[in-house]
């Protein structure tokens, strides 16, 4: 995947070729970048979304409260919140990230169900915690796939959508790099 420049080049990551940048659509708030990858199956509802957000960096006492707290701020139709996470290690800023998941809650008769990744780094000299959001739309094939269990199992398959967005989203993260610190003030 090539690098990316993100606010005005003062950041940077990995995204995929096919990425395509929102702003050049309609505006984007300051603080974030978004971007759509379309689907193959010619769906847009379909289609997968990477945002980056900068946001005020909050304080908790765990890591599963920071997660969650970050969670709020930008959903509010959480269906099964996960309480656990995982690290992702980001050499460029020589620390850890994290990253976790959510299912959002769809209309009773709408098929299409959507999970949340999330990969959250927190900038502490500069008091602002970068959230990765990205978003998977689908249509589950099977009640299982709602569980824990079948996300999870789901995420280490690059064949499936959710592995292809946590791929992506692990990418990002990972990649994530600060080329100009006067971006944050």
């Amino acid at each position: 995947m090539p690098f990316y420049p993100l606010y005005g080049g003062a950041v940077a990551t990995e995204l995929p070729s096919e990425a395509i940048d929102v702003s050049q659509i309609r505006e984007i708030p300051d603080t974030q970048e978004v971007f759509i990858i379309e689907s193959k199956q010619n769906d847009p509802k379909l289609d997968s979304s990477i945002i980056f957000d900068l946001l005020e960096s909050v304080q908790a006492n765990t890591v599963e409260e920071l997660l969650q707290l970050h969670i709020k701020e930008i959903s509010e139709d959480v269906e099964k919140p996960t309480t656990s996470y995982q690290t992702i290690r980001n050499d460029s800023l020589n620390q850890d990230a994290y990253f976790t998941y959510f299912i959002q809650k769809s209309p009773k008769r709408d098929k299409y169900s959507s999970v949340t990744l999330i990969g959250l780094i927190q900038l502490k000299k500069v008091d602002t915690d970068v959230l990765i959001s990205v978003n998977v739309p689908f249509i589950p094939s099977a009640q299982e796939l709602l569980t824990q269990e079948g996300i999870e199992r789901d995420l280490s398959d690059s064949s499936t959508s959710i592995g292809k967005g946590y791929k992506l989203l692990k990418s990002a993260t990972a990649n994530y790099t600060v080329k100009d610190w006067q971006l944050f003030g």
